[in-house]
């Protein structure tokens, strides 16, 4: 499926080391075509782009501000890979501004015109440090739900060192939507997060459904981000110490071989 659309359910992340902790939280990804943002505008009265608005879409929350448009830093990208996309449908998996504000911790963007089996994923990684890092994985026309992977390359949590690797399990978006990713260091499983949600259409109804149960959506990401912070300190998980880095990175990733 390519409409825009609301996917609305659950994360799930549990630490399996050096201490055991699980969380749950009710999570919404709205999934939306760049090139259909106008159009949603128009038709979606509580819904703006790049301007104020009960919901709204902001290019600068996403991408290399140094780059002229969202598509110019995808291509800079996949150029290596000889994936164009300004040739290209573009549709990115994120969460919206609630109320003026976001924080989104991971956004998946979709190369291709088949979301379902696109010709590039990139997985947009924020964290509260301000940095963004791409981990850019080419299919060329390979399911999406073919199984793939990436060295870990950004510093995400104190709580993590900047090593090991992740796998991805995508089931692309259609009426239902999941992705579990697996945090391995030395072989050996630490983090396993997943979510798994219902698509809802993108529409007025579903927005205002949105800001009546969840206003503050985007503030308990981070609100919640500080409290499993202070839990995890609690239970004596050990501190790593921040590396410098660039405030934008990327790095490769790839079809997972075993």
């Amino acid at each position: 499926m390519t409409a825009p659309a609301l996917y609305v359910g659950e994360v799930r992340h549990t630490r399996l080391r050096p201490r055991f902790h699980h969380l749950r939280r009710r999570f919404v990804w709205a999934f939306l075509d760049l090139d259909g943002l106008a159009e949603l505008e128009r038709r979606v009265s509580l819904f703006a782009v790049d301007r104020p608005a009960p919901v709204s879409f902001h290019r600068r929350d996403h991408g290399d501000p140094s780059e002229a448009s969202l598509r110019c830093w995808l291509a800079r990208l996949l150029q290596p890979y000889g994936i164009d996309p300004f040739a290209l449908p573009v549709r990115v998996l994120c969460q919206l501004r609630i109320l003026g504000y976001v924080f989104d911790p991971l956004s998946v963007w979709f190369v291709g015109a088949d979301p379902a089996a696109p010709e590039a994923l990139v997985y947009e990684v924020h964290n509260t440090f301000g940095g963004r890092h791409a981990y850019v994985v080419p299919l060329h026309g390979r399911p999406a739900a073919t199984p793939h992977a990436a060295d870990k390359r950004f510093f995400v949590s104190p709580f993590a060192p900047l090593a090991g690797s992740y796998r991805f399990a995508l089931r692309p978006p259609g009426e239902r939507l999941s992705l579990a990713i697996r945090y391995a260091v030395d072989g050996e499983d630490v983090i396993l997060a997943a979510f798994s949600g219902i698509r809802q259409p993108f529409d007025d109804r579903s927005l205002v459904r949105l800001l009546l149960r969840r206003p503050h959506a985007s503030l308990a990401v981070t609100v919640g981000i500080h409290t499993e912070a202070a839990k995890l300190w609690a239970k004596g998980v050990p501190l790593f110490d921040r590396p410098p880095s660039a405030p934008v990175t990327a790095s490769p990733g790839s079809v997972a071989t075993d």
